[in-house]
């Protein structure tokens, strides 16, 4: 495998040093660094990056803008950030890092992380971050099967029978998962395509029923939805 090729941008230029340090002479590659991010769209054009190294509070724009380019433009580039704060990494899950990592940086911690991308593919590592009525989770996303809302709740409902509680609306859910395969088949359901084993008619109920692998439930599809769903799957199986 081809050395994984990294971007840093930190506006401290001691740490961008330290960068460089720790890259040399390390299977991975640290093709570009700067203290502002305001090159990074024409860099992202020009190279191939597989890691960008992010600081939250960058002098020109932040962090989180920058990762929110990244996102909508460039999603095979996958985000590591790495900040001076603890208080910013609640929010930076919503944009699917990686690793979010306190300053001092961590050699070992981040050299695991840059691993697991050398060796597991973006469907494996890709976690959502999940606001609970105790805190926060991270949850990977090939272990959901869908999520269901009850009232203001919503239950996450993963493999193994496990369900997670979250403080989050099925619309948050919707926003953070849609480009990665899930879909809204009701107002109360969103559903991972790639766990749906077969779309069953009801003929009682004039209606159809959504059946997923790995799960017992039976999932009802609005009638306003179904033709979007099988639109959905004909694109996500290429069929």
């Amino acid at each position: 495998m081809s050395k994984l090729s990294i971007l840093a941008i930190d506006d401290d230029p001691l740490q961008l040093e330290v960068y460089t340090d720790i890259f040399e002479d390390s299977p991975y590659s640290l093709v570009y660094t700067s203290t502002n991010g305001d090159s990074l769209p024409i860099i992202l054009g020009e190279k191939k990056i597989d890691i960008a190294l992010l600081d939250i509070e960058i002098a020109s724009q932040s962090g989180f803008k920058l990762a929110e380019h990244i996102n909508q433009c460039h999603e095979n580039t996958k985000i590591i950030f790495i900040s001076s704060y603890k208080s910013f990494a609640l929010e930076a899950y919503n944009f699917y890092p990686l690793d979010y990592i306190v300053k001092p940086v961590d050699v070992f911690r981040l050299f695991q992380t840059l691993n697991q991308v050398s060796h597991t593919t973006d469907q494996h590592i890709l976690r959502v971050g999940v606001k609970t009525s105790t805190g926060f989770s991270l949850i990977k996303k090939d272990e959901i099967l869908f999520i269901s809302k009850s009232f203001n709740k919503t239950t996450i409902h993963l493999l193994n029978n496990e369900l997670v509680e979250s403080n989050d609306k099925l619309d948050i859910h919707e926003t953070k998962l849609i480009k990665h395969g899930f879909y809204r088949i009701h107002k109360s359901y969103l559903v991972n395509l790639n766990k749906v084993k077969k779309i069953q008619r009801d003929e009682f109920m004039n209606s159809f029923n959504l059946i997923l692998y790995d799960s017992k439930n039976t999932i009802p599809v609005s009638k306003h939805r179904i033709k979007g769903l099988k639109e959905a799957i004909i694109k996500q199986f290429n069929f």
